[in-house]
């Protein structure tokens, strides 16, 4: 593993360039608005699924600016519904909460509670930042649902 030194001296440009899925796809070039479709769709499905499952959003399970999570219910929610927490996608560096609740529509569904988490992204977060938030969202929810499955 690489000592943390050897990163430091990189600029944010040649960081990203590292740890960014996208710098690395041989294939990008063939799809150029790929991304920007993929998050115009979901964010537009969101939306859409917002209008047909019961939801609450901006729940804040921290006190910090982003530490907020979007909850999807199912249609005969009981104390001991499962509940399924998801962590938005971005690579920690893009993206929220607000784009992912397409994903609880088929888990909610079918019967769970389904938490969609927001979390400090980077630059202003650190990794440990987005750990400790993921962490303290998971505890929110272990504590607000304490007989989940």
């Amino acid at each position: 593993m690489a000592d943390e030194s050897e990163w430091e001296h990189l600029s944010g440009k040649e960081l990203d360039n590292l740890v960014s899925p996208s710098h690395w796809s041989n294939r990008l070039h063939l799809f150029p608005n790929i991304v920007e479709h993929f998050l115009t769709t979901i964010a537009s499905e969101t939306k859409s699924i917002k209008k047909c499952i019961a939801h609450e959003l901006n729940i804040n399970y921290g006190e910090g600016k982003f530490q907020k999570l979007d909850l999807y219910l199912p249609p005969h929610q009981t104390e001991d519904s499962p509940v399924l927490i998801s962590i938005h996608g971005g690579y920690w560096q893009a993206s929220s909460k607000d784009d992912y609740g397409l994903f609880a529509w088929h888990p909610a569904k079918q019967g769970a509670v389904v938490a969609v988490v927001n979390y400090t992204i980077a630059p202003m977060g650190t990794l440990p930042q987005m750990i400790n938030d993921v962490e303290q969202a998971v505890l929110y929810m272990a504590k607000k649902f304490p007989k989940a499955r």
